[in-house]
């Protein structure tokens, strides 16, 4: 294996660890801050998010450019679809990361910002945590699985 393929194939790694690990990470504190500490959970939360959203899109760019790069080094840009079509835990990987990509998309700008604002004007009741945090919080389960599953094929892969 030449070193530029050994380094992007490193760093692949590493993003795709990041996005997912800090995805698992976020998943299981989020439900537990609001049972220990709702009065700060939504500033803790807020606070991690906006660190982990910053870091993870930029894991999700080195991810994609890493991928292509790997995809090349296999010689599977000489015929893209027969590649995917011999390869289809490859065909399976590619769509569940466009998948976690829209889905993040969603949760970063869509449903995260919502559950924030409802969480800033909420006199809620503690245990009942509102429709937003609801859909940000699936949302985020959902790309869990996802990423465990491209974990999984990545396996099947190599």
């Amino acid at each position: 294996m030449k070193t530029l393929q050994q380094i992007t194939l490193f760093l692949h790694l590493l993003a795709a660890v990041a996005w997912i690990g800090g995805t698992l990470f976020l998943t299981m504190v989020g439900p537990a801050l609001r049972k220990l500490d709702f009065a700060n959970a939504n500033l803790y939360m807020r606070t991690m998010n906006r660190s982990f959203k910053i870091a993870s899109w930029h894991a999700v760019a080195l991810v994609v450019l890493t991928g292509v790069a790997n995809v090349y080094f296999q010689g599977g840009f000489d015929d893209l679809l027969a590649y995917l079509k011999a390869r289809p835990a490859m065909h399976a990987k590619l769509t569940a990361v466009i998948a976690m990509i829209v889905i993040k998309y969603v949760h970063d700008f869509v449903t995260g910002p919502r559950a924030a604002a409802a969480a800033a004007e909420s006199t809620a009741i503690p245990d009942r945590p509102s429709g937003a945090w609801k859909a940000t919080m699936a949302l985020a389960r959902v790309n869990l699985v996802l990423g465990i599953l491209v974990l999984y094929l990545a396996v099947l892969l190599r």
